[in-house]
């Protein structure tokens, strides 16, 4: 069953509750109409003054219709709540990261008044989980992406050297900062994410020799998914802090630089989700021996234009001949290969080797 909705992207809140609500508000959110959806891709809590009152929005929203992908500082806090102060980075947290800004807020901690005791926090990790007992749950099963039809929301970002891009490891996902302006090959969808502040994504392309860089506004843009084109929206910051779109790597960096400007950019697009029909099974997934790979090719030019469905243990191997279509793959007789290369857009011609085309 495919459902239409309009979705509300935010990222990096970092407890400017106001702002969040603020810039909603002017995109015209509401938790109440049943075709909105709203996602927050990581960093919600630390550094500023009321990530309590983010939390029990996050709480309040209707479960259907809204999710939440986590990101670095939502780990941060996460081992506030599991280990308290046995933690091994809480404390480091605390002083630098805004963890105490997020205790604080949680109505137990003045962290002008901490003074020489570290009792106190203790006391703090107790309170908490007594006053919030599903805070720790809910931000534990925060996933590390989220796909829609055509949409991937992720943190940080998916990593571009991967067969499989759903094989990004939680460290990738959550912190990288390099490859913030790359393409991922594998995934053949938008990528919206955070963490790295959109104007230093801005600069980071451009540095790298790209001169299609592109900031979003309250206008409509259209924007490539890869797979058809959407109408988007950006609220909240209209200077170099706007959401940046790169169409060359398919992504838009939102983070707005929230704790400076005490603005949240908020993404507004229209996508679709794509569930199973009630009593329909769903689609079965390659097995660690089998997967299935399609090859196509732009017939005028001869490229390679799309190469999808590789596993990370497939080989593929560059030859004189190639067909476009689909191929199954027996992994099992490529255990001992070398880990291939993944293939981009420009290879005249291409094989499968070993590949059985059905």
């Amino acid at each position: 069953m495919k459902k239409k909705y309009k979705f509300f992207v935010v990222s990096d809140i970092h407890g400017e509750y106001d702002a969040l609500m603020r810039t909603l508000q002017e995109a015209g959110y509401s938790p109440d109409n049943e075709e909105h959806f709203f996602v927050a891709i990581g960093d919600s809590f630390d550094r500023g003054p009321r990530s309590r009152d983010i939390y029990r929005f996050f709480r309040d929203l209707p479960s259907q219709r809204s999710k939440f992908v986590k990101g670095n500082h939502d780990l941060m806090f996460q081992e506030y709540l599991e280990k308290g102060m046995d933690g091994e980075f809480v404390l480091f947290n605390i002083l630098h990261n805004g963890l105490g800004a997020t205790i604080n807020s949680f109505g137990c901690l003045d962290m002008e008044n901490l003074g020489a005791s570290i009792s106190i926090l203790d006391d703090c990790h107790s309170y908490i989980q007594r006053e919030y007992p599903g805070l720790k749950k809910f931000i534990k099963d925060m996933p590390l992406w989220f796909e829609t039809d055509h949409t991937v929301f992720v943190h940080a970002g998916l990593n571009p050297e991967l067969f499989d891009w759903r094989q990004t490891d939680e460290h990738y996902a959550l912190w990288d900062i390099a490859d913030a302006h790359k393409r991922v090959p594998s995934c053949d969808k938008l990528i919206i994410f955070g963490h790295y502040h959109a104007d230093q994504v801005a600069e980071q392309a451009r540095r790298e020799g790209e001169n299609k860089v592109y900031k979003l506004n309250s206008a409509t843009t259209m924007v490539s998914t890869g797979r058809t084109n959407i109408t988007v929206r950006n609220y909240g910051n209209e200077d170099e802090f706007s959401a940046t779109y790169l169409p060359n790597a398919r992504k838009i960096a939102i983070d707005g630089c929230t704790n400076l400007t005490h603005k949240v950019n908020v993404l507004v697009f229209e996508d679709t989700i794509t569930t199973p029909d009630e009593g329909e099974p769903t689609p079965e997934q390659p097995t660690d021996n089998i997967s299935t790979i399609k090859i196509s090719r732009d017939d005028a030019t001869g490229f390679v234009t799309t190469v999808e469905g590789v596993r990370a243990d497939g080989i593929i191997t560059t030859t004189a001949e190639w067909n476009p279509g689909v191929y199954t793959i027996n992994m099992a007789n490529y255990v001992n290969y070398p880990e291939p290369q993944w293939f981009t857009a420009g290879l005249a011609e291409t094989d499968i080797d070993g590949g059985e085309r059905i």
